[in-house]
């Protein structure tokens, strides 16, 4: 953040943008959220534009150049919302209720923090989670969920999310052909009109995906 300035006025100047930022955050929360016509898009210096369709950053911040837990405020329910690129390292102070949220390409790394929610699209692709584990208390209902390719564990509860009617992996099936072939099986019962847990989680066992049979 700000590292072109190298002058004695640094300090100064990096705590106005932060100062400027963390105002941002909390007219996001206490105005934007009351209307459903109001989108807004945050620039990396905190800066607010008002004509644009969403949430977002305009250039890639590194990890730490935001740090969600100390802006005292949680989103409620929004239209759409971009958490991209944003150096996140949890899903903390998400919305409980949206109608699309993209996190992707942040450092986030477990779903432990995000809250009771519903949405109906949900990106986390290209985030360093390696396990959906009680998926379907956090995201109660979702229309459709990209997931990160390195999930090695515990997606059989993605079958008791409601509403979800596929699951897609962002990045190479190479890189991971087991979630891959984990993923076509559970894809293959979420498009049926009932869900058979059980028999799914049968058929990631006989295809030796033990790991990915777990809620």
């Amino acid at each position: 953040m700000m590292n072109s300035i190298h002058n004695v006025s640094y300090s100064q100047k990096d705590k106005q943008i932060q100062d400027e930022r963390e105002r941002v955050y909390r007219f996001i929360a206490t105005r934007a959220l009351k209307t459903d016509k109001r989108e807004l898009t945050v620039d990396s210096y905190g800066f607010v534009n008002l004509n644009v369709v969403e949430f977002t950053v305009e250039k890639e911040l590194t990890t730490g150049d935001i740090d969600h837990r100390k802006l005292g405020f949680h989103f409620g329910a929004v239209r759409n919302i971009s958490f991209k690129r944003l150096g996140l390292d949890s899903l903390y102070a998400f919305p409980y209720l949206a109608n699309m949220v993209d996190a992707s390409e942040n450092n986030i790394s477990s779903i432990n923090e995000l809250p009771m929610c519903k949405y109906k699209t949900l990106n986390l692709g290209k985030n360093p989670i390696t396990s959906l584990r009680g998926i379907a208390n956090k995201l109660t209902e979702c229309k459709q969920l990209v997931i990160p390719n390195t999930i090695t564990s515990h997606i059989l509860g993605l079958l008791k999310v409601k509403g979800l009617s596929s699951v897609s992996i962002q990045g190479f099936p190479e890189d991971n052909p087991n979630l891959t072939s984990a993923i076509k099986i559970i894809n293959k019962h979420l498009s049926s009109t009932n869900p058979d847990m059980i028999k799914c989680q049968r058929q990631l066992i006989e295809n030796d995906l033990d790991e990915f049979a777990e809620m």
